[in-house]
């Protein structure tokens, strides 16, 4: 009988199998993750206590030393002779200090920046110094400045007629200059009568 289960057994009798495995398999590790979260606590526990106790042993026996400071310290149970307790040390410095001391370091820092900018300024400034002394252009004459002032203010004024004026200064005459230029010959006189005007 029993071969006939297993031969008429099918998936869904497989799949209640799995499934049952799967459970015990769940079981045995929660288990088993419980013992050795036990065991853990047990020694955390334990070494609290130990450090609790040996602590408090190191402060009974330092409270017991000799009163009127002569005489060696005994060393405490944790092997330390000068053992320096928490209420012995300085406060930590609040948040205040600290950020004073950090703004003091930044201010520091920021005059040291600017003494070497201001070095390297008069370092810039005496070489520009040295550089105008150094590139001193004579001026032109007064005559050539006049003459290279009146052709920019004639080409600013009237573009159109600087080939004009150009060829009214070299002498040209005005049925040349109508003829070269492309303007009525009225312009041209008009151009050469400004152009000697302004030479005299």
């Amino acid at each position: 009988m029993e071969l006939d289960f297993l031969t008429n057994s099918g998936w869904r009798e497989a799949l209640v199998v799995v499934i049952g495995l799967l459970t015990v398999y769940i079981v045995f590790v929660y288990l088993r993750m419980h013992r050795l979260k036990q065991e853990a606590l047990r020694v955390e526990t334990a070494a609290a206590a130990f450090v609790s106790s040996a602590a408090l042993a190191a402060y009974h026996a330092e409270q017991q030393g000799s009163p009127d400071g002569q005489g060696e310290a005994a060393p405490s149970e944790l092997g330390a002779p000068d053992f320096q307790f928490p209420w012995n040390e300085p406060p930590t410095p609040s948040n205040e200090t600290q950020r004073v001391a950090t703004l003091e370091m930044d201010v520091d820092l920021l005059r040291k920046e600017v003494g070497s900018l201001r070095a390297e300024i008069l370092v810039l400034r005496e070489a520009v110094k040295r550089l105008n002394e150094i590139a001193v252009v004579p001026a032109p004459p007064p005559a050539v400045v006049r003459e290279e002032r009146r052709a920019a203010v004639t080409e600013l004024i009237a573009p159109q007629y600087s080939e004009a004026l150009q060829l009214a200064r070299k002498d040209a005459s005005p049925a040349e200059i109508s003829e070269q230029c492309g303007i009525t010959r009225a312009e041209a006189e008009l151009v050469a009568a400004l152009v000697r005007n302004r030479d005299n």
